[in-house]
Parts: C-alpha cells; sequence; structure tokens
C-alpha cells in the first residue's frame, strides 16, 4: 500500500486551495458584471477587485507548487478557462431551464 508523504499532501492542498482561490475569483468578477445572469441586479463592483486579489492570491499559491513559468502558465490558462466557462454555464442552466431546443 503506498502512502503519501506529508510533502505530497502539502503540495496537493496548495494545488486545491489555488483552484478554488481561482474558481472564486472568476466568480466574483462574473457577478459584478452587468450582463451576469446569477442575481437579477450586478454585484457592486469592489466585488471585482476582491476577485482581482484573489487572483494574485490563486497565483502566489501557484508558485508554491510549480516553477515559475508552470505557475504563471497553470494561473492564466485556469483564469481564462473559468472566465469563458462561467458565463457559458448560465447559459446552459438558463437553456435547460426554459427546455428550449437546442
Amino acid at each position: 500500500m503506498y502512502r503519501l508523504s506529508n510533502k505530497e499532501i502539502q503540495l496537493d492542498m496548495l494545488t486545491l486551495t489555488a483552484l478554488f482561490l481561482t474558481l472564486t475569483a472568476a466568480m466574483l468578477i462574473y457577478i459584478t458584471s452587468k450582463h451576469q445572469r446569477f442575481f437579477s441586479k450586478p454585484q457592486p463592483k469592489r466585488l471585482a477587485w476582491v476577485g482581482v486579489g484573489l487572483f494574485v492570491l490563486a497565483l502566489l499559491t501557484w508558485l508554491q507548487v510549480f516553477a515559475v513559468t508552470a505557475a504563471v502558465f497553470i494561473w492564466f490558462f485556469t483564469s481564462i478557462t473559468l472566465l469563458i466557462s462561467i458565463p457559458l454555464s448560465t447559459l446552459i442552466i438558463d437553456r435547460k431551464a426554459l427546455k428550449c431546443p437546442p
């Protein structure tokens, strides 16, 4: 039976933390947009600045896990992917709620 070392567990926790920070940051930035579909009105713009701060914290967390170039690439890739997929998922959810044909 293979046992994880403490260092491997720490790296896994840091990776999950970085992913959670990136997801939260993308959600905060999205809900402050006037085109968001989660709330009837956009949330205050202060939350967008909190989201930007969380993006920076996520980058710092990725830097703790990976080398600089890999960390910047992973941070950039996950940020862009989430900023695209969150609005796209709201369209899919709305279509299912309205029972519209594809």
